[in-house]
């Protein structure tokens, strides 16, 4: 994917049981979504070959339901992040059926709050990351086998929460972490271990996803402002020390439920994911969109369906021509939501 698909059109479920996306993640071969399945409420998965978009339906378990985190360190296994009787868990997912098969418990004593993601140092280990409290808790970090088996979990009490992780290697990660009232810090992690320099991020300035292409390009995608009026915006990050650098407004919609998945899969070009607004007042919608950005240059935004109400969530690559999002939209007659999936 060399410029932006301007043509690009988005495929929805409405020929297959509709799905409450939650993540996507993909291997060269095969791209793996999560969700819920808004008519029988249980875990959901479902395989889409990135070569030609062809979407097949994974089994449906009713006993858990799935949050953000997915990732697939190698392409005979993903791990997803769920929840079963509000205790988060760890999800064995196989990219070959979709099907899928509970293998920890996150929590240890006391329930972990929020699991914010799960990032990958290549094929070895991934690392699932949150915080420990709704109200002011210690950051989670948990390492973790390619099949979800907990190997160490770790709780740091300086750190509010770590925000987000991306890895540039099997060996290094870029780290967000808040240290205190909604201010952010950079810092890199080699081999297990934190660097010794942080980097702040700007003021005001929350990082929500990042994402790195080897150790030659790192962004952050994220908002400042506040939640109910954020701004979204994009960070370039130091792939080597991780080092915040130059901030650049993404003409995006600033709703309160924007979420801005990035993904880099060049030297030179990142995709971020969102909405634009359209129309005022009371006649105000979204829609769903994405921007490309190249050396440090913002595009302007795609759009990728014509439902009204429409938004991507989050977008991983099987290579630099075959990147997908997710997203979803509500279907009034039907009454259910119906997933988006974008080829960007």
């Amino acid at each position: 994917m060399t410029t932006a698909s301007a043509g690009a059109v988005a495929h929805d479920t409405n020929t297959i049981p509709s799905i409450q996306p939650a993540a996507i993640a993909c291997t060269s071969t095969t791209c793996v979504i999560t969700g819920a399945n808004v008519t029988t409420g249980g875990a959901s998965t479902a395989l889409l070959n990135p070569s030609t978009g062809a979407i097949k339906l994974g089994p449906s378990n009713g006993y858990f339901v799935y949050d953000t985190g997915l990732a697939c360190p190698n392409k005979t296994t993903c791990i997803g992040l769920g929840e079963h009787n509000f205790v988060e868990t760890t999800v064995d997912i196989s990219p070959r059926s979709g099907a899928q098969k509970v293998v920890s418990n996150i929590s240890m004593t006391s329930r972990i709050s929020t699991l914010f993601g799960i990032a990958c140092l290549g094929s070895e280990y991934c690392l699932v990351y949150g915080d420990t409290s709704p109200f002011g808790g210690s950051a989670f970090l948990a390492k973790v086998s390619p099949t979800g088996k907990i190997l160490k979990r770790t709780v740091d009490k300086s750190y509010e929460q770590y925000a987000d992780i991306a890895c540039e290697s099997a060996r290094t990660c870029l780290v967000a972490r808040e240290v205190k009232n909604s201010t952010y810090q950079s810092v890199t992690m080699a081999s297990g271990e934190f660097g010794k320099k942080p980097y702040g991020y700007p003021k005001n300035y929350m990082p929500l996803y990042s994402s790195c292409y080897s150790y030659k390009l790192c962004y952050s995608s994220g908002i400042t402002g506040n939640t109910l009026s954020p701004n979204p915006q994009v960070t370039s990050l130091n792939p080597k020390t991780g080092a915040p650098g130059k901030a650049f407004n993404l003409p995006l919609a600033d709703t309160e439920n924007v979420e801005l998945g990035i993904a880099c899969y060049s030297s030179t070009q990142c995709v971020v994911v969102g909405e634009v607004a359209k129309g005022k007042g009371s006649n105000q919608t979204t829609y769903a969109a994405y921007v490309i950005i190249t050396k440090g240059r913002i595009g302007k935004p795609v759009l990728v369906s014509t439902s009204k109400g429409s938004s991507l969530i989050t977008v991983s690559c099987a290579s630099p021509q075959e990147c997908y999002a997710i997203g979803s939209y509500f279907d009034s007659t039907t009454d259910n939501s119906v997933t988006l999936i974008a080829k960007v």
